[in-house]
């Protein structure tokens, strides 16, 4: 009977653990896995726990304690006469099992279960034999594909061996260092980095699963003895597990043939044992260049294109069977057109380097070496494109600088139609200006509008950075800009880049968007690291608004910053928009601002929010303004206020209209928050049980008790196994927001706990998220829920 992979409970303490120090007085550290049997398990019990009740740790001897250091000495055993049986259960193909048998240094029998044997001609079982030849795998059936000596290449013309194999023990050792591991609770967790390099020898995990989690085992001889892999920690249905015994003392099983020696004179491929003629040689005959792109063209030229652009092509070829392919691009002339690869698309290019003329062609050398050429493809390179210019431009903005912090700035720019008076104001949350004189795409003394892309908050909110036009009561329908990566090695996080969006609005009221994501991908995606793209040209057309928004939203956290530029921004108007200077104004009456909070802490932030009357006022647009922007800075666009130093301000807001026309006023204390706040003892010196946890046995509780005015112990207990754990960490205070009643810690690797206190005081629900963005504990919706015994 097959068995399903068994999530053993020590899994959960894994997961609650996060980056706590362990007691040793009281870990499990101190007992070792119970070891497995040396003696070839039934395949009925290969994943029963029950199945480890004969081994050498039921003695009554007590078992050595197993440090971490000597991870190290197992990797130095000898594995080359041992049994392992092994357990995959996958999404693909489904439960399977079986044991291997290892004699010597490189050949093994492999013994799998009757279902898998029947495709190999056998009722009951398959024997494999491997072994390396002049640095090379070889394989050998003798049931089944009955052969007279070894074959080296399969089914498909790929080697065998370890590339195929179900598992290879050396091959698995080879992948393995001290430094591969970290030592946790008893196990050797392979590290999260090194997990799809040491999956390289675990080749069965190919079949469908995505391995994220391996651990090892050690025995009381100091042998690795089990082997664990699951798809997710959390979710048990999918894994392996390899139990490895009888360590230098293997035979052979009965029954087994021992085929011959491999040597050049008992070599075969699997096209000569099944019969088969190797595939013969098949060249190129006609090969034809395609324009995947929509060009421009004349009589003379197939493609017109401009400096910078990346004109997408590919090729087909006679005959289709053809398994000889290698060909040769041309560019008669280099300096105006290049053919490149990219790979990030996959796709060539033909990429415009300068003004000029070229020719395109492409090669392939037949056979007799003779030369089979291509149609040619005649290219023309025109002068640069610049941003289109028209007499309906009302604003063509060259950028003058940005003023503020903590994410919110105000862009200085001016704009170069001459005499026109239409306001504008400009604001964004996360980009900047930037000169371009670090840029290696863009033009040395520029400034662009910088966008990283880069950032994530501690709980998991992705940042969308934007910019907003504000033209007040000038409305406009057109925007063109130019855009570019700011350096050739954003490329690398380029397929970090989730949306990019134009919005419009008047009033923002309600927002109308054009997505331009796959046009700015399409386009970037054509660079490459030799010929990074520099600056394509956007137009867009939309129905008048005085609001225009730009929001580009990825995530890059924990890589380098995506950097995307932006520059020479031209709005223009048609004639339904309407002029600041021909409206007949609705003024505003009053304005009426509230805020959450008359506090906020040192760092934080919130958002104000305003009342504007009349209801049909023509624009009720207003402008926040922060009395002492040094100690609280506010988006004047959002109204979102982030204290910055202690102190207090006051913040109001404006009419766009009538700068008149001023709100009430209200006044922010700020503060740092630097001891840790609990008068009503909600958590000090108390205890609190987990609630609704599912994972088996498993049981956890957690106290708090302040050690200092900026520290306090958090203690864990957890029961694994029938065995406890106590873990204590010393968190920092950082925060304790009375309303929510939320406290925030962190650890000094930079690791985030969030206790939430009901209202009433009777629980606790824990949030723990790892410097490196892994929830430990909870989510930003759901989190462990903890309620008070005491």
């Amino acid at each position: 009977m097959k068995k399903k992979i068994l999530l053993l409970p020590i899994l959960m303490a894994l997961a609650v653990t996060g980056c706590g120090k362990t007691n040793s007085s009281e870990s499990p550290l101190n007992s070792q896995e119970t070891p497995v049997s040396a003696e070839p398990i039934s395949n009925s019990s290969i994943l029963d726990s029950s199945s480890e009740k004969n081994s050498k740790s039921s003695k009554s001897v007590p078992p050595p304690v197993i440090l971490g250091d000597d991870f190290e000495e197992a990797l130095k055993k000898d594995y080359t006469n041992m049994t392992a049986s092994f357990a995959l259960n996958s999404d693909y193909l489904g439960e399977e099992w079986g044991y291997e048998y290892y004699f010597g240094n490189n050949d093994f029998v492999a013994v799998f279960d009757g279902s898998a044997a029947e495709g190999m001609g056998s009722t009951e079982y398959a024997w494999m034999y491997y072994s390396m030849y002049q640095g090379d795998s070889y394989a050998y059936w003798d049931r089944g594909y009955e052969t007279e000596g070894w074959i080296a290449f399969g089914t498909h013309g790929l080697k065998v061996g370890i590339e195929s194999a179900y598992f290879y023990m050396p091959y698995f050792l080879s992948t393995l260092t001290k430094d591969s591991v970290d030592y946790v609770v008893g196990t050797y967790v392979v590290k999260e980095d090194k997990v799809d390099e040491v999956l390289q020898g675990l080749k069965f995990t190919m079949h469908g699963n995505d391995i994220t989690y391996i651990d090892m085992f050690l025995n009381d001889e100091g042998y690795i003895s089990k082997i664990r892999g699951f798809d997710d920690p959390n979710e048990p249905d999918y894994g392996f597990q390899i139990v490895l015994g009888n360590f230098g003392v293997t035979t052979a099983p009965a029954g087994a043939v021992i085929p011959p020696a491999i040597s050049p004179s008992t070599i075969k491929t699997y096209a000569e044992m099944i019969g088969h003629e190797e595939e013969p040689d098949v060249y190129i005959t006609n090969l034809n260049i395609v324009i995947n792109d929509t060009v421009e063209s004349d009589s003379t030229h197939d493609i017109i294109a401009y400096p910078d652009d990346a004109i997408d092509v590919s090729y087909t070829y006679l005959p289709t069977n053809a398994n000889k392919r290698d060909v040769d691009w041309v560019s008669t002339n280099e300096n105006v057109v290049k053919v490149l690869y990219s790979p990030v698309s996959g796709h060539r290019y033909l990429r415009a380097i300068a003004e000029g003329e070229t020719e395109i062609y492409m090669t392939h050398v037949n056979e007799e070496k003779q030369i089979i050429k291509s149609q040619t493809i005649k290219m023309k390179v025109n002068p640069a494109k610049e941003v289109p210019l028209s007499d309906d431009d009302v604003y063509r903005f060259i950028f003058n600088g940005s003023e503020g912090s903590e994410g919110s700035y105000r862009i200085g720019a001016t704009n170069l139609i001459s005499g026109s008076e239409a306001p504008f104001s400009i604001t964004s949350w996360r980009m900047d200006v930037r000169s371009t004189n670090n840029s290696d795409i863009f033009a040395d003394g520029e400034n662009v509008l910088y966008s990283a892309c880069n950032s994530q908050s501690h709980f998991g909110t992705r940042f969308e950075d934007e910019v907003i036009f504000d033209f007040e009561n000038q409305q406009v329908s057109q925007i063109s800009f130019a855009y570019a990566l700011y350096r050739t090695n954003a490329l690398a996080n380029l397929n970090k880049l989730e949306s990019v969006v134009i919005a419009t609005s008047n009033e923002g009221a309600a927002w109308t968007e054009i997505n331009v994501t796959n046009e700015v991908l399409a386009e970037l995606s054509k660079a490459t690291q030799s010929e990074g793209m520099s600056q394509k040209i956007m137009t867009k057309t939309f129905e008048p608004a005085n609001l225009v928004k730009i929001t580009l939203k990825a995530n890059s956290v924990g890589g380098n910053d995506l950097g995307i530029g932006l520059k020479d921004f031209v709005f223009s108007k048609n004639a339904n928009c309407h002029n600041y200077n021909d409206i007949e104004p609705n003024p505003v009456t009053s304005i009426t601002i509230t805020a959450p909070s008359n506090r906020l802490k040192i760092g934080n932030s919130m958002k104000f929010s305003a009342t504007v009357a009349p209801e049909n006022a023509t624009n009720k647009s207003v402008r926040w303004v922060s009395t002492n922007p040094d100690v609280i800075s506010i988006d004047s666009r959002t109204g979102l206020a982030t204290a910055l130093a202690e102190g207090s301000a006051k913040i109001k807001a404006v009419s766009a209209t009538n700068r008149e026309m001023v709100s009430n006023e209200i006044e922010i204390e700020t503060f740092l928050q630097d001891t840790i706040y609990d008068p009503h003892g909600y958590l000090t010196g108390k205890t609190f049980y987990a609630t609704g946890i599912t994972y088996g046995n498993d049981t956890f509780d957690v106290s708090f008790n302040v050690t200092s005015g900026t520290t306090a112990k958090l203690t864990r207990i957890f029961t694994i196994m029938g065995r406890q754990v106590m873990m204590d960490d010393i968190v920092t205070f950082d925060m304790f927001e009375p309303i929510s009643k939320v406290y925030t810690f962190s650890t000094e690797n930079g690791d985030i706990l969030r206790l939430t206190v009901a209202e009433d005081g009777s629980s606790v629900s824990i949030q723990f998220r790892t410097s490196d963005g892994t929830y430990v504990i909870g989510s930003e919706t759901s989190s462990v829920v903890l309620e008070k015994v005491r």
